[in-house]
């Protein structure tokens, strides 16, 4: 039975960190893990360490390099946070 595994992907993480955990994503799915990557949804009112003044333009772009260095969308379920129905049972 494969093992689900939940990832969170910071925002704004530099180079070369996120292709670090591109590839321990793409590791855990060739041991056919299902992985579930966790993001920031980005946009008003959502801050991070690389937009403190929330601006949507560097919104698009953190999560564009983050879709460009994670393409993994397709094998990968993506949940953007903060979700209310998110609930992690251990």
């Amino acid at each position: 039975m494969p093992q689900d595994v939940l990832v969170f992907f910071p925002t704004g993480l530099n180079t070369p960190e996120a292709e670090v955990l591109s590839s321990t994503i793409q590791s855990l799915l060739d041991k056919k893990k299902h992985v579930t990557i966790l993001t920031c949804r980005g946009g008003k009112n959502y801050y991070c360490a690389k937009n403190i003044f929330s601006i949507n333009l560097i919104c698009i772009l953190c999560k564009k390099k983050r879709n460009t260095t994670a393409n993994l969308a397709l094998f990968v379920n993506l949940i953007d946070s903060p979700v209310s129905d998110l609930v992690i049972s251990m």
